[in-house]
């Protein structure tokens, strides 16, 4: 399933590769500013590759169970996939975003 649409998988790692480049520049640039990478692709293709992992049956589902329909999605709930996205590790540079805002799931 995911290897499908190759060209577009080589396209976005390169935008996300120059993205990064010019971050690292613009940090040199500017040092007191503070700007924040984060790597979505990774996310989203390690949960496509292993849904299982994030407690999935079937991948295109979400995984909370609160939101009904054919996707079972709801936007005000975290689960999965969103812990990786707020605990920090996959920025660059890391940054703990849950240990400097007040983040709650809705459920």
């Amino acid at each position: 399933m995911y290897g499908c649409l190759l060209s577009y998988k080589k396209a976005v790692v390169d935008y996300n590769n120059m993205l990064k480049q010019t971050l690292d520049q613009i940090r040199k640039d500017l040092p007191k500013a503070n700007l924040i990478y984060v790597d979505l692709h990774s996310i989203f293709l390690d949960l496509f590759r292993h849904p299982t992992a994030y407690g999935l049956t079937y991948g295109p589902k979400a995984c909370c169970g609160l939101g009904g329909g054919a996707y079972n999605f709801d936007v005000g709930v975290f689960c999965g996939i969103s812990k990786a996205i707020l605990n920090g590790s996959l920025f660059d540079p890391p940054f703990p975003i849950n240990k400097l805002c007040d983040l709650h799931p809705i459920a």
